[in-house]
């Protein structure tokens, strides 16, 4: 490394991968630089045994312990877990001009994050001691299983360097006992600019708390809170938090799949319009509001007011209960609202003249078409007469005989379908576009993702045909409901069906291990497509191992249920045994109770008791000769 001795240093070592004597002699150069600004040493360490790399990370991290312009140290990537943080310790603990730490999906785990947090705090009371400020700006540390365990020590860290301005921790399974904790360390650092908590678990509780340290942050621009569950009441908690118009320099808040119902969304909407003025980016998607809801409307009038009308995300995995998926679809079917009279006459004219096209009428639709011109005159004959006093009346028969003319013609058009007879030429041809087709197989389905968005992803590459997602154990996604977690139903693989095979393998050999991408905004735009073109497979295939596996699970199934009867009724059969041999020996041992009591009684007559009965024995015998002789 010649490098001038006064140049910023910039070292780079992503990408590559380094064992134990290669580190050390990268170390042994960095020493003798006392110039550097930033290490960026992300991902180098792939394939190496787990026990090179604290000898490793160690070797790099002491040669920086001393580099008083050193700002930045990347070790993102790098699958270290609690034994890479270790080796750090001293670096952090000594190494007080850092001002950006990313340790992004290190696999810290509970451990790790309590040495990171203990290392930063001590680094934090060195400054106290010695009256300075601490340089610390920003902590990205997401993907690490942090979990509630190192909560406390993150937060006693976080609270200790509060000059930071950019705290990134998604994806750490922290849950609601975590998030509070998170939430007291945050509140102390009142310049906070970045906050991303993406993918951990709030609930009502963690909400609450959530949004009383929301309110310290007055120069806030970037908040994810995405998937988090904040719950429907701690929903609303957090919107009225923004509310209060703390947080005025918000540029962008992630707020997907949280379970925000309208209330929360109608909040936000006029804090949009009140005090949001410069937020440019909103994420809304799955929560539980229907698109075509008020307060949605609202929000992008707010969002259109402030000069942000791009700023709403994609709207479309929105949870809609069943009641309003039935409103939606009863608004579709029914017929527009008629105002007045006169609209009424148009209607019923519109319908007659309907029916006057349909190809060769019946004589039953001629009447229909007479009827309807004889309830079109009475009609206007009754609004001459009655325009105002009779207006609910007519409107109420109007709706009858609509709904007649609606019966009969949906017969009418029963009795024109006509079934065609399937001829040698159109089986040939089904058999041959079945022939052509081609199936695709997904290894795995990005979490959360519906058949519809498969084929919406999937479709703009080619025709589909047919898509199927096997959905997860429901005992898994209860357990999962069960703790506070994410209630949407999951598919674990998936095959989707191309109407041209050629497009099937272009498709799985180009995107396969490709990220999703799209709309940076989107949800799966980080997630990898995992492709695999079956070849000689068909969807028939697909039905017939289905079916099979179906009636392999009834078999074994009914197999259980008969060897569980059996098992029961031999069960019921030793306790009928058993009792009656309780029985037996009760039985027996009454008798032999009674046997004792008369031999002990026996025992007590004395000899005259014994002669005196042998007497009256006798006396009665002679008695009954006597009586026998007088016979």
């Amino acid at each position: 490394m010649s490098v001038n001795a006064n140049s910023k240093v910039f070292i780079i070592l992503s990408g590559n991968t380094f064992g134990v004597e290669a580190a050390q002699a990268i170390a042994g150069a960095l020493k003798k630089k006392n110039t550097i600004k930033i290490v960026n040493a992300s991902d180098i360490f792939t394939s190496r045994l787990r026990e090179e790399i604290p000898s490793a990370v160690k070797a790099i991290c002491d040669a920086l312990e001393d580099k008083e312009q050193l700002e930045e140290l990347n070790f993102s990537d790098n699958a270290f877990g609690p034994a890479g943080a270790e080796p750090m310790v001293d670096f952090l603990t000594k190494n007080r001009r850092l001002r950006v730490l990313k340790l992004n999906n290190n696999g810290l785990g509970v451990r790790g994050g309590i040495l990171i947090g203990k290392a930063l705090l001590a680094a934090a009371d060195k400054n106290v001691s010695e009256g300075r400020t601490s340089s610390l700006r920003t902590i990205i540390a997401g993907r690490n299983r942090l979990e509630d365990g190192s909560s406390q020590a993150l937060a006693n860290a976080i609270a200790a360097h509060g000059t930071l301005t950019e705290v990134r921790i998604p994806q750490n399974g922290i849950r609601p006992d975590g998030i509070i904790t998170l939430s007291k360390g945050l509140a102390v650092c009142k310049d906070l600019e970045i906050l991303d908590l993406q993918d951990n678990t709030f609930t009502e509780k963690g909400s609450v708390n959530f949004a009383k340290a929301l309110v310290e942050w007055p120069n806030l621009k970037v908040l994810n809170v995405g998937d988090c569950l904040l719950s429907t009441k701690g929903g609303i908690t957090f919107a009225e938090a923004l509310s209060l118009g703390h947080n005025k320099k918000l540029e962008k808040l992630n707020l997907q799949y949280n379970e925000l119902d309208r209330e929360a969304v109608e909040i936000l909407a006029t804090t949009i319009s009140n005090h949001l003025k410069n937020l440019n980016s909103l994420e809304l998607n799955g929560n539980k509001v229907n698109p075509k809801d008020i307060s949605i409307r609202n929000v992008i009038s707010a969002l259109e007011e402030n000069g942000n009308a791009d700023a709403l995300g994609e709207l479309d995995d929105m949870e809609i209960s069943d009641e309003e998926e039935e409103e939606e679809l009863d608004e579709e079917e029914t017929e527009p609202s008629v105002k007045g009279l006169e609209d009424r006459k148009v209607l019923i004219e519109s319908k007659v003249e309907s029916r006057i096209e349909i190809q060769k009428p019946e004589k039953h639709l001629i009447e229909v078409k007479s009827v309807q011109e004889s309830e079109t005159r009475e009609i206007h004959k009754e609004d001459q007469e009655t325009p105002s006093a009779n207006s609910e009346r007519q409107v109420k028969e109007l709706t009858e005989r609509i709904s007649k003319d609606k019966v009969t013609e949906s017969s009418i058009n029963a009795e024109q379908k006509v079934v065609k007879p399937l001829t040698p030429a159109k089986l040939e041809e089904f058999k041959k576009a079945q022939e052509n087709t081609g199936i695709i197989y997904l290894s795995c389905v990005p979490p959360f993702m519906k058949p519809s968005k498969i084929k919406h992803l999937l479709g703009q590459y080619g025709n589909i045909g047919r898509v199927y997602l096997a959905p997860e154990d429901p005992k898994a996604r209860s357990r999962r409901k069960k703790y506070g977690g994410n209630k949407k139903k999951k598919y674990t693989e998936g095959w989707v069906e191309f109407l041209d095979k050629k497009v099937a393998k272009l498709i799985a050999k180009t995107l396969n291990a490709q990220p999703i991408g799209g709309n940076k905004r989107n949800y799966y735009h980080d997630d990898l497509w995992n492709i695999k073109y079956l070849a000689k497979f068909k969807w028939n295939n697909l039905t017939e191992q289905i079916a099979y596996e179906k009636a392999a699970r009834t078999q074994r199934l009914q197999a259980e249920i008969s060897q569980a009867r059996r098992e029961n009724k031999e069960y019921v059969k030793k306790v009928e045994k058993a009792k009656m041999i309780q029985s037996m020996e009760e039985k027996k041992e009454k008798k032999r109770k009674a046997a004792e009591v008369e031999m002990a009684n026996l025992e007590t007559f004395t000899e005259a008791d014994v002669i005196e009965k042998k007497r009256k024995k006798i006396k009665q015998k002679s008695a009954e000769d006597g009586d026998n002789k007088k016979d």
